[in-house]
C-alpha cells in the first residue's frame, strides 16, 4: 500500500482494528447493567435491616432471653407458692398444737380445780368429823366424870322464892325421882338474900359436879359457888 492510499483513502483490505468485535475486548469494558450497579446497595440494605432486627430483638427481650426470664419468674412464683404453702401448713400445725395445748391446759386446770375442791371438801368433812368426834368424846368424858363425881346421897336444900305453895316440894320430888336421896324443900329465912334468877349453889369444889347435875335435872342454867350454906348443895327457885 502506498503512502497516499494509507493517508488519503481506505484500503480495499479492511484492518482488524477498524472493525472490532462486539463487547469488551482487552482493557476496554462494556457498559454494566442496572442490576449489577444496584445489587451492592441491596446487599448492604438487607444486612443493615437484619442487624437492626437482631438488635431490636435483643434489646426488647425477645428471642433467647425471654424463655429464661419466664422460667425464672415461673420458678420464683413456684418457690413463693411452695413457701406460702409450707407457711400455711406450719401455721395450721402451730394453731392445732396451740389448740391442743390450750385444751390440755384447760382440762388440767379443770381437773386440778376439781381435785382441789374434792380435797377441800374431804378436808372439811374430815375436820367436821374430827370436831364431832372430839365433842362426842368431851361429852362422854364429862358425863363419865359427872357420873363418877356426882354424889346423889348428898344433902340438898330447895328454897321456894316464888311464893307459890308447894313449888319447892314439886322440884324436890323431881330430884328424888332422879336418884337423889336427901332432898329437903324449904321456905327461905330471908328472902332478901335470894338471887334474881333460879340458881344452884355449891360450897366445895368437890361438889361442883353434883350441883351441875342438879341444875340440869331442874332446868336451871346458873350454877354458883357460895359459902355459909346450910347443906353442901342448895337450890333457889325464883320466878
Amino acid at each position: 500500500m502506498s503512502d497516499y492510499q494509507h493517508s488519503n483513502g481506505r484500503s480495499d483490505v479492511e484492518d482488524e482494528f477498524e472493525n472490532p468485535q462486539p463487547g469488551p475486548a482487552g482493557l476496554h469494558r462494556g457498559q454494566r447493567g442496572v442490576m449489577a450497579r444496584v445489587a451492592p446497595y441491596l446487599v448492604v440494605l438487607i444486612v443493615a435491616a437484619l442487624c437492626g432486627l437482631g438488635a431490636f430483638i435483643w434489646l426488647s427481650g425477645f428471642g433467647g432471653q425471654q424463655p429464661t426470664r419466664f422460667n425464672a419468674t415461673t420458678a420464683q412464683s413456684t418457690t413463693s407458692s411452695n413457701k406460702d404453702s409450707k407457711k400455711k401448713d406450719t401455721q395450721q400445725t402451730t394453731d392445732a398444737s396451740d389448740t391442743s395445748k390450750s385444751s390440755e391446759e384447760k382440762k388440767s386446770t379443770e381437773n386440778s380445780s376439781t381435785s382441789d375442791d374434792t380435797q377441800q371438801t374431804d378436808a372439811a368433812n374430815s375436820a367436821n368429823a374430827t370436831d364431832a368426834n372430839n365433842q362426842s368424846h368431851q361429852e362422854q368424858s364429862q358425863n363419865q366424870a359427872q357420873q363418877q363425881s356426882v354424889n346423889r346421897a348428898i344433902a340438898i336444900t330447895v328454897y321456894n322464892g316464888t311464893g307459890i305453895n308447894g313449888y319447892a316440894a314439886q322440884h324436890a320430888s323431881t330430884l328424888t325421882s332422879s336418884g337423889y336421896t336427901s332432898v329437903t324443900p324449904k321456905n327461905p329465912n330471908n328472902a332478901a338474900t335470894l338471887p334474881q334468877v333460879s340458881t344452884v349453889w355449891y360450897e366445895n369444889e368437890s361438889d361442883r359436879a353434883t350441883a351441875e347435875d342438879v341444875a340440869k335435872q331442874l332446868g336451871i342454867s346458873q350454877v354458883t359457888q357460895a359459902n355459909g350454906l346450910e347443906t353442901p348443895v342448895a337450890v333457889a327457885l325464883m320466878q
